[in-house]
């Protein structure tokens, strides 16, 4: 259920704890600079894992298909999340990416049906997941719009025609002077004024 090793370890090999279901409970010792490829993968009990700030890189699908785990704090020393890091954690709900962090690779969240969010640092440059965007996209709806503002991402996406003149019984006024990038996605918005 839970793993301890000596404060004098420094290095964890791939695939250490591969299909390891009864694996609950993780503290990467504060030697390790490195989550090597594979991990945890298929680890579907781990509910938690304690990562230092000693954790400079993380490898692809470390954590691939650990369903049980629900949140993820990770170091400020990363600067990239690796190709399919997250792969299929459908238990995964929220993460919070560090700001050192410049890019995200290709299925990093693919398959974590349910993330609901992912704070994305100001200086990422580059992103190229499936199944991500959509967490970082606020949709904007006629129910949703009297919450307008600029989110982590600034990108917003229009999910359906919002006619101003009939979305709301009172006055509009966003929260916040609107900065963002909005993508008509075919739709339009009418009678703003």
């Amino acid at each position: 259920k839970k793993v301890n090793f000596e404060s004098d370890v420094n290095k964890i090999g791939t695939g250490a704890f591969f299909n390891c279901t009864s694996l609950e409970e993780f503290t990467i010792p504060q030697n390790v600079t490195t989550i090597e490829n594979n991990l945890f993968n298929n680890c579907t009990n781990l509910q938690e894992v304690n990562i230092s700030n000693n954790v400079k890189s993380i490898g692809r699908l470390a954590f691939y298909n650990c369903s049980a785990l629900k949140s993820v704090t990770l170091p400020e020393t990363l600067s990239s999340i690796s190709p399919y890091l997250f792969y299929s954690c459908k238990g995964l709900e929220s993460i919070t990416i560090p700001e050192t962090v410049t890019e995200i690779a290709y299925g990093a969240f693919a398959d974590a049906e349910n993330l609901e969010s992912v704070i994305l640092p100001e200086n990422i440059q580059k992103a190229f997941d499936n199944g991500m965007l959509d967490k970082m996209v606020t949709k904007i709806t006629a129910a949703n719009i009297g919450e307008l503002q600029n989110a982590e991402s600034g990108l917003y996406i229009l999910m359906e025609d919002i006619d101003f003149a009939t979305a709301f019984t009172g006055a509009w006024t966003p929260t916040t002077t609107f900065a963002g990038v909005l993508d008509g996605n075919g739709y339009t918005i009418s009678n703003f004024n």
